[in-house]
């Protein structure tokens, strides 16, 4: 359902990349947010939930991130992040036949990711978007025991070997509050959508089709980088 979802999400990016576009060239007039500000330092904590063959969005984890964000143009706003954090998942009845796959997981991740942010409402203070990132992850998972599954070789079909990287192309749709001295809040939704499907550690003794997947719900607090002269 998330990659559905970012498909059509996607196509509303471009339509309103163009709509936003139109709209700057025939706008006599631009009160844009925040006119003095050209980039803005920002960071904050979320809430994540990981999707895959041992659980849908059942167990919460938490990451901190932190960003830069060019906020001069009215319509586009590229923006680079970091964030580490962890989740986990669970199912105790989890089994396959011929094999025998782990029924808990934890896992560390650390990310980094450039997007390019459309703005769909953006003025003197407030900003509603949606954006589409790329970006890398790399991953540790650990047992119950805190023992890494690296070396558990028999929680894996015979033979199978996997990178603990992957590639990432998160969906996002978010909005900022932004207080007269250009200070900012804001909150955003959005999926990870991983290139992998052994965030769990299972794939081959896996019952869930496609990515391993991470929602993620995002807290941010943001401050005046680089002021316009």
């Amino acid at each position: 359902m998330p990659n559905i979802f970012s498909s059509y999400l996607l196509c509303a990016v471009f339509s309103c990349f163009f709509w936003g576009n139109a709209q700057a060239q025939t706008a006599k007039t631009k009160v844009t947010a925040a006119e003095g500000v050209k980039w803005y330092l920002y960071g904050g904590i979320s809430a994540n939930n990981y999707a895959g063959d041992l659980s849908s969005y059942e167990r919460w984890g938490g990451f901190f991130h932190a960003g830069i964000e060019n906020y001069r143009k009215w319509w586009l706003n590229p923006r680079f992040e970091l964030s580490y954090g962890s989740f986990s998942g669970q199912n105790p009845r989890y089994n396959f036949a011929d094999g025998t796959p782990n029924t808990f997981f934890a896992a560390d991740m650390f990310t980094v990711s450039a997007h390019a942010q459309i703005n769909i409402v953006k003025n003197k203070f407030f900003n509603f978007y949606i954006s589409q990132g790329i970006g890398l992850a790399k991953f540790w998972l650990y047992d119950k025991d805190n023992r890494d599954f690296e070396n558990q070789t028999r929680t894996r079909a015979i033979g199978e070997t996997y990178s603990t990287t992957t590639l990432l192309l998160p969906t996002n749709i978010g909005g900022k509050y932004i207080f007269p001295n250009d200070f900012a809040v804001g909150v955003e939704v959005g999926w990870l959508n991983t290139m992998t499907d052994y965030l769990d550690n299972i794939s081959k003794w896996g019952t869930d089709a496609g990515n391993d997947n991470i929602l993620r719900c995002k807290f941010s607090f943001y401050a005046p980088l680089v002021r316009l002269k």
